[in-house]
């Protein structure tokens, strides 16, 4: 294990590419080299620029991303947020459109691509860019908000349907983007998003399609009442979620009776398996998966690492709760009593 001191309150912490980043109370972005005990400033997200709402906020809930020498940090639920490039020494501002953004986690997300990082972020609630950060260039600058296949499922609908409302068409796409997860191997990208209803929904893309095809094309993982934005992919074609089987149409459950589960899904939706988790509350569970298990943790039930392939729970911790997980690694990294420390799961 490597561990540092921390002077300053840690409000947010990520890991990636061995590497663990947290940003302090007073806007510091500090960064540990988990090989090293190295520790140094990445940058502050302290500006001089006023904004009506106060701009990004180090103690409102945040998100640190890391991968290779990039560090993204973002309001969770707000409109900031900063990406740095520690070999190039620039930052780059983010800012989204503010509809809805008090229920919609901030998306965010690195993956590789040809050798160089790329970037997937938020502009708006129904619109994410792709950039190549080695040039700061968007490379979806011209990508449609318009689903493909949009004006057919139009005109098939309204054969059917009494058109009531005299509106342009096609319309924009209609999903809130959330939480961005990507494959091991950066071909798809997974937002843990919802739709108006309003309802949960995890959609699954094609990182290639989404840059070059003008429209969107969307695969529907799961969608479900209130349960589940988070999720995390199991390989490179699959995708665990946790899921409470008996949440009805207001986001009531039957209590401990019927357990929380992870499920393993197709990209495609198609469920492949679940294990029950008795005794876990899984609503704020955050999930990885490393060499076939998928772990997860929070606060009310500790720690679990699942195994999907003999369907048990292989590991069971109540007292440990990590803070981030490197997944490039699969390193643990925790935060306590102002110590930040990094573990390998034998």
């Amino acid at each position: 294990m490597i561990s540092c001191a921390v002077n300053g309150e840690i409000r947010a912490i990520g890991a990636g590419s061995g590497r663990a980043a947290w940003l302090l109370s007073d806007g510091a972005v500090m960064s540990l080299d988990c090989g090293t005990g190295a520790v140094v400033m990445t940058f502050d997200t302290a500006e001089e620029v006023n904004y009506d709402d106060g701009g990004f906020d180090a103690n409102a809930p945040a998100a640190v991303y890391v991968k290779d020498g990039y560090t993204a940090v973002v309001n969770r639920f707000g409109r900031h947020g900063w990406v740095s490039s520690d070999d190039d020494d620039w930052r780059i501002r983010l800012m989204r459109d503010s509809y809805q953004i008090a229920h919609t986690d901030y998306p965010m997300g690195f993956f590789r691509r040809d050798g160089k990082v790329h970037m997937i972020f938020g502009e708006a609630w129904n619109h994410v860019q792709i950039a190549d950060l080695s040039a700061r260039r968007v490379l979806t600058a011209a990508k449609s908000r318009v689903t493909e296949g949009a004006e057919e499922k139009h005109l098939a609908y309204y054969r059917d349907h009494e058109e009531a409302n005299k509106l342009l068409w096609p319309s924009e796409y209609d999903y809130f983007y959330g939480r961005i997860r990507v494959s091991p191997d950066g071909a798809h990208f997974l937002s843990c998003g919802w739709v108006w209803g309003a309802f949960d929904a995890l959609a699954a893309y094609e990182t290639e399609d989404f840059m070059e095809n003008p429209r969107i094309r969307e695969s529907v993982v799961f969608a479900g009442e209130h349960m589940s934005r988070n999720g995390c992919f199991c390989g490179n074609d699959a995708v665990a979620l946790p899921v409470k089987p008996d949440i009805d149409d207001y986001g009531y459950d039957g209590g401990d009776e019927i357990p929380w589960e992870v499920r393993l899904y197709s990209l495609d939706g198609e469920e492949l398996a679940a294990v029950s988790l008795p005794g876990m509350n899984l609503a704020k569970a955050d999930l990885a998966s490393v060499n076939g298990l998928v772990y997860l943790w929070g606060s009310e039930f500790g720690f679990a690492a699942v195994d999907f392939r003999s369907g048990e729970v292989v590991y069971r911790d109540e007292e440990f709760c990590p803070a981030a997980f490197d997944e490039d690694n699969g390193w643990f990294v925790t935060c306590e009593d102002g110590v930040v420390g990094v573990w390998a799961m034998e």
